[in-house]
């Protein structure tokens, strides 16, 4: 396995957003198999005492953050500098694993030898200038690998950079940590009530195509039950309570994510409804054909039944009947049948649970995702 790592990530850590989720834990699988790792992020905009206590992970890593000007194109120049100047610095990396194009682009046109450089990637490019500058990184003859986050996304890289070898373009689909001790009884939040008689739950941002058009029609449609919705940052959060006034439907805004676990086993019923269309980013970029989204592992592992949105992009990993319900995304009333089934079935919700819950251990940890890389990359397969 690599000797020293260096993760390098646009993401602000710590932060609110998913992807600093996924690179703290990332680097805490890695730093197991490794013997010295160190990520380099911008600085982050949420205020905290303790980094690794925020994401309910060990300090096992160093942590290297880059204040960078708040304009576009600027930052990620200003970005692409430091961390050439840290790597000329640092001559002692074996791997260096970016979630960043921009930096892996200026590393692959000015690094020696002396390391592997590895690219994670979690959509295709998605304009010209993007498509070009992949492919100047890729055809630079520097870069060793690709990590696409799903089957989907790696095919998509095949077709647009085909002359790429093929064995290079890893798929690693995302994940969560192991086993979390989780209490029923101690609530996060006083709102967590037994007013109706179950809770359906929804973990994750607000964005456009993340769910939300169908959670609140859900919550109209079954008035019996309490709807949950946990995250969004403040605006959004009261956008949508401005926007819907269902008595049945709680938002608890964000929790940090070393808790996201605790609020995950209050509830009866998960759900994953994204919608045709999923944005993201500064560009609204859609990710519905390639994304892997963490909620899904998290829900996983948390031996509660899930239904999710039945995108092609989602059944790499979830089976209709085996190990969640899978429903058509904009189709409420399927979706309340799939609700129901679940709570009055309840041979079929428990093995739901389980298998969700044995696939979970059998694939989608991050430390297995870890040694799968770590361990293409040591071999060279």
């Amino acid at each position: 396995m690599p000797k020293i790592l260096y993760y390098l990530t646009f993401s602000n850590i710590p932060s609110q957003k998913a992807n600093s989720v996924q690179s703290m834990q990332m680097c805490q699988a890695f730093s197991s198999l490794t013997d010295d790792l160190s990520l380099f992020c911008k600085k982050g905009d949420v205020e905290t005492n303790n980094i690794f206590e925020y994401y309910g992970i060990s300090d096992c890593f160093h942590v290297h953050s880059v204040s960078v000007p708040r304009i576009r194109i600027i930052d990620k120049l200003y970005y692409a500098v430091a961390i050439v100047s840290q790597l000329r610095k640092r001559k002692d990396a074996t791997v260096v694993y970016s979630r960043d194009q921009f930096v892996t682009g200026v590393l692959c046109f000015l690094k020696p030898t002396a390391y592997q450089i590895v690219l994670e990637v979690h959509a295709p490019p998605h304009n010209r200038f993007w498509r070009w500058w992949i492919k100047r990184t890729l055809y630079s003859g520097k870069l060793s690998y690709i990590v696409a986050i799903s089957e989907a996304l790696a095919g998509k890289y095949r077709e647009l950079f085909s002359d790429f070898p093929t064995n290079r373009i890893l798929v690693a689909h995302d994940a969560a940590s192991d086993i979390d001790e989780l209490h029923d009884g101690d609530l996060v939040d006083p709102e967590f009530s037994r007013k109706h008689r179950h809770r359906i739950g929804y973990v994750g941002s607000l964005r456009p195509g993340k769910g939300m058009e169908l959670i609140h029609q859900l919550a109209a449609l079954m008035p019996e039950h309490e709807f949950h919705v946990v995250g969004g940052d403040d605006d959004a959060v009261r956008t949508w309570k401005n926007k819907v006034n269902h008595p049945n439907l709680i938002f608890h805004g964000f929790i940090s994510p070393s808790r996201t676990g605790e609020c995950i086993a209050q509830f009866d019923v998960l759900l994953a409804p994204y919608q045709p269309v999923v944005l993201v980013g500064n560009d609204d970029v859609d990710i519905s054909q390639w994304m892997s989204p963490l909620k899904i592992f998290e829900y996983m592992k948390s031996g509660k039944p899930i239904i999710a949105s039945n995108l092609s992009v989602l059944r790499e990993v979830l089976q209709h009947g085996r190990n969640a319900l899978l429903a058509q995304a904009t189709d409420p009333n399927e979706w309340r049948q799939h609700i129901g089934r679940l709570l009055d079935d309840d041979q079929l919700r428990a093995s739901i649970c389980r298998t969700a819950f044995e696939d979970f251990r059998a694939n989608y940890t991050w430390d297995k995702r870890a040694e799968f890389i770590l361990g293409n990359i040591d071999t060279g397969n």
